[in-house]
């Protein structure tokens, strides 16, 4: 994972405090990630993790503190970004295709640009062969592609995902993670991934956030030195395995 070598950051939270009524879900939260890193945000149940997903991508406003993304207020900075769901989200009555192409549609995209897009988004997330497929025949990875192929229709600058291999079993989970860090090294967006995954975090990032909980803090931040280029023989590495015992650790421990 490559970052930008003057470092300015795409992302910054600073003194970030996220209150629902009395109750406070995010206290403190510092933190910022320059263009090109892929951050994993881990911690135990109610840490706060998707919340904090929500306030970058402009979806929940702070109740203290600053987050700016690209320079921006998350809100003015929309166009950036996209979001990928727990669930692909697709409109059973539309076809593979079509539904990739949505969010062009929305802008007001031509049907030129938009089919072109949308096909090159595919191809790149192995689904050539499924453009007129309804989501009800495809797989619930295949259902994922789509759903990643639609986020990047969009050519977003921060990329943010909320545990979205989270149902899926654990080889294909295992594809799609290659096929994400594939796609990462070419077009370089910051990412933020939500995952309760240790092995997922540390095979996807730069950097792993622990998150602890009531209210979410930053507990630990642990940057991952391994190579760029990941793949199923890294799993069986020692270097990858201790680092996954370090998250879990992490995890295990916070308080």
């Amino acid at each position: 994972m490559t970052t930008n070598s003057n470092n300015i950051p795409m992302v910054r939270l600073a003194g970030a405090h996220k209150r629902f009524g009395e109750t406070t879900v995010l206290e403190d939260i510092n933190f910022q990630a320059a263009k090109g890193e892929f951050i994993s945000l881990v911690g135990p149940s109610g840490c706060g993790k998707s919340t904090l997903l929500k306030i970058i991508a402009g979806l929940h406003s702070l109740s203290e503190g600053e987050v700016v993304v690209d320079g921006m207020n998350p809100k003015n900075a929309r166009e950036e970004m996209a979001f990928i769901f727990q669930e692909a989200n697709l409109l059973p009555w539309k076809r593979v295709q079509q539904n990739t192409e949505l969010p062009l549609k929305l802008r007001g995209e031509s049907t030129e640009r938009r089919v072109e897009t949308a096909r090159k988004m595919l191809e790149l997330v192995n689904l050539s062969h499924a453009l007129d497929k309804f989501p009800w025949q495809l797989s619930g990875g295949m259902r994922m592609r789509v759903s990643i192929a639609r986020a990047l229709t969009l050519a977003p600058r921060v990329l943010l995902l909320d545990e979205p291999f989270g149902a899926l079993d654990e080889m294909t989970r295992d594809n799609l993670n290659e096929d994400l860090l594939r796609i990462h090294a070419r077009d370089q967006w910051t990412a933020f991934f939500v995952t309760h995954s240790a092995a997922e975090a540390v095979f996807l990032s730069n950097k792993v956030v622990v998150l602890s909980a009531n209210p979410g803090r930053i507990s630990q931040v642990i940057e991952i030195d391994l190579p760029k280029e990941r793949n199923a023989e890294l799993r069986e590495g020692s270097a990858y395995l201790n680092y996954v015992a370090k998250v879990s650790n992490a995890i295990r421990t916070v308080h």
